[in-house]
């Protein structure tokens, strides 16, 4: 045999294990990006959606505060039964509400369910025993300014622009 012909067999027996280490590496590269990406949109359609339905059973556990402070201030008299209490679904989607909607969204249902929880905190003492009151105008027009704070924010859940585009589109 002759020397370079013994020499090129020897850089084919090295090349091939190279180019396929190079190649498998190259793929486990392309996998993790792909792999990245993939989680990536998922987490983010997850998101979308927890805020679609977040803003949803929000909105509604708002929906019905502004209705019990209506019916307060329809009557006149603060019935125990019918002041509210804090949004039961916003504890649990207050995250993606806060990650997902704009910032003056967001401000107009934080100070909703903040006027709420003042209210629920302040209301009963008006009514000791669960008998019927009838609150002084200083708390009629502030149960009617919360009802109107509330009303301002289920307008901001139910629109489509209290929603933050993201870099993969609108939410």
């Amino acid at each position: 045999m002759s020397v370079s012909l013994l020499v090129a067999l020897q850089s084919q027996s090295v090349a091939g294990p190279i180019i396929t280490a190079s190649a498998t590496f190259a793929g486990v590269i392309a996998g993790g990006f792909l792999a990245g990406a993939v989680q990536t949109h998922r987490e983010n359609k997850r998101e979308k959606h927890q805020t679609k339905v977040g803003s949803r059973l929000v909105a509604a556990d708002l929906a019905d505060a502004a209705a019990a402070l209506t019916c307060i201030l329809d009557s006149g008299n603060l019935i125990p039964q019918q002041i509210p209490t804090l949004p039961s679904s916003w504890d649990t989607y207050r995250e993606a509400l806060a990650a997902r909607l704009t910032s003056d969204a967001w401000a107009k249902v934080r100070a909703a369910v903040a006027v709420i929880g003042t209210l629920s905190r302040e209301l009963p003492a008006l009514a000791p025993g669960g008998a019927l009151a009838r609150p002084s105008d200083a708390t009629l027009a502030r149960i009617s300014d919360a009802a109107a704070l509330i009303d301002e924010a289920i307008r901001a859940l139910e629109s489509g622009s209290g929603r933050q585009a993201t870099s993969a589109g609108s939410a």
